[in-house]
């Protein structure tokens, strides 16, 4: 694998991680406003995946400058969400 491509691994990684926090979260979404500690923790975490994802997909992008490496990256990590969440909340989730 060349070195430029190292980057992508990780994008997707740090994407399911987030993905699949957030998919806790939202199954108790009411302790997580209503709660003892208001859910900061939970959405703190999301937060450091998503950035941590941000982050990956900029080095990638820069380390390959190449369309041809970073649209099938961009078009498997808008698919991820539909393999956790119904195809509304996915819909939303894929394009945000």
């Amino acid at each position: 694998m060349p070195k430029k491509l190292l980057f992508a691994p990780f994008v997707l990684a740090f994407l399911y991680f987030a993905i699949f926090n957030y998919k806790s979260v939202l199954d108790k979404y009411l302790e997580t406003f209503l709660g003892q500690w208001g859910g900061l923790y939970d959405l703190g975490i999301i937060a450091i995946f998503l950035v941590l994802a941000a982050l990956s997909f900029c080095l990638y992008v820069t380390f390959t400058q190449n369309i041809k490496f970073v649209l099938p990256l961009i078009l498997v990590t808008a698919i991820l969400p539909f393999l956790f969440f119904s195809t509304s909340l996915a819909m939303v989730v894929a394009v945000s």
